[in-house]
């Protein structure tokens, strides 16, 4: 409907402003503001840098988690409009909701970078090795161990993101107050649903790949957007 459309383009906006701050500060404004502040310009410039990166951070996170208290609230038969996607701008949430979302942030880079790790140790190791003169054989058993690596490590960042998939409807349902709690919560519901999740995402693949040539994008993300939230809705009740 037209919420959800005045939401994509609000989102699309709140995209380009996150990610175009950092960027216009860091070609544009850091080199006039390290001249004006003299010595301690690369200091300023440092805390100016990274305090954008977390405003960018926290629009980008504010309307993710609208749209899905939005899909939610249409999940569940209530009604639901703008102010929903936009509620989480609202001064007394914004403290919740950059820690919750700084939180989970940290927590999925740990996981992501442990599943990375194995393949850019055997990266380096390959290449440290490269003038050596390996034989054939070698080679190919350090490409393909790279491989599996790369495997082992989607699929294992996959299954702990769908362990993850109801954390944001917790956060948004406003039942936990703390994270661990949300976390433990949405892990153990989802212990015996991950396939179930898995294969919902990937009949997906289809229709994000014809919104490309075909489909208008804001028609897939919406009905994306409200089958997920018609799932956690379910998983929450059960």
């Amino acid at each position: 409907g037209r919420e959800i459309l005045n939401g994509i383009v609000f989102y699309c906006m709140i995209l380009i402003i996150s990610s175009c701050m950092p960027l216009l500060y860091l070609f544009f404004l850091f080199p006039y503001a390290a001249k004006a502040a003299g010595d301690y310009g690369t200091y300023l410039n440092l805390l100016a840098s990274v305090l954008m990166i977390l405003i960018s951070f926290y629009l980008f996170s504010s309307v993710r988690l609208g749209f899905k208290r939005f899909f939610l609230k249409k999940a569940e038969y209530l009604d639901a409009d703008f102010t929903d996607i936009v509620y989480y701008f609202k001064i007394t949430e914004m403290i919740r909701t950059f820690a919750y979302c700084f939180k989970l942030f940290v927590y999925k880079s740990f996981f992501a970078l442990l599943c990375v790790a194995p393949f850019i140790w055997m990266s380096v190791l390959y290449v440290r090795m490269a003038d050596k003169n390996l034989s054939l054989i070698i080679s190919a058993i350090m490409l393909a161990s790279s491989f599996l690596f790369i495997l082992n490590g989607l699929f294992f960042f996959t299954k702990i993101n769908n362990s993850l998939f109801l954390t944001d409807f917790y956060f948004i349902s406003g039942e936990y107050v703390s994270f661990s709690h949300i976390l433990a919560s949405s892990q153990c519901v989802m212990k015996n649903k991950a396939s179930e999740l898995s294969k919902l995402k990937i009949s997906f693949i289809g229709w994000f790949t014809l919104c490309v040539f075909i489909i208008p994008i804001g028609y897939v993300f919406g009905y994306y957007g409200q089958t997920m939230a018609v799932l956690a809705s379910k998983y929450i009740k059960e």
